[in-house]
């Protein structure tokens, strides 16, 4: 982990002391990963990467349907 995935995850939990639920938060971060340099080209083998993209789509899984690639994120 270095210091753009801590600060992806303090964003995350910044969202919920806004008073947003999973779903918002989940979808906050994900949509504003650029801007933060939380790239895929970069960090697709990170167990933090991979766990909150998980959690994600667990939670915000309207940014995951696409008629793109099937399983693929459909922010880019």
């Amino acid at each position: 982990m270095d210091d753009t995935e801590r600060a992806t995850i303090l964003l995350h939990e910044a969202r919920h002391l806004a008073g947003e639920n999973e779903h918002d938060a989940y979808e906050f971060v994900w949509k504003n990963r650029k801007p933060l340099g939380w790239i895929e080209e970069k960090y697709a083998a990170s167990v933090v990467w991979q766990n909150v993209r998980k959690q994600t789509r667990d939670n915000a899984d309207n940014l995951f349907v696409c008629n793109r690639i099937e399983l693929s994120h459909c922010t880019e």
